[in-house]
């Protein structure tokens, strides 16, 4: 994830649930986390609003477990449909 991607996200992820400063702060110790899981600007982008239609009471603190566990979900799925197309296209 490129500089001004995890700025772009950062600042999505801020507006959408109008953090302060100082949660602001705490985005970039996610950094560390969130790149070695190799979460694009898309997974995160789907994650923060997946978070906000769906879970808006949890807390700041649990946003980086609620992220990683949507982008592994998500993954997962894909994973499986592309599986479940292979095991169609092979019996054709």
């Amino acid at each position: 994830m490129t500089d001004h991607q995890w700025e772009e996200w950062t600042t999505f992820h801020g507006d959408l649930f109008r953090w302060n400063d100082a949660d602001m702060k705490m985005l970039d110790i996610w950094r560390e986390t969130i790149v070695a899981h190799g979460m694009t600007l898309d997974e995160l982008t789907a994650a923060s609003r997946h978070i906000a239609e769906h879970d808006a009471k949890k807390f700041r603190t649990e946003h980086l477990q609620a992220i990683i566990h949507h982008v592994a979900a998500r993954r997962l799925a894909k994973h499986r449909a592309e599986c479940e197309q292979r095991d169609r296209d092979a019996g054709d």
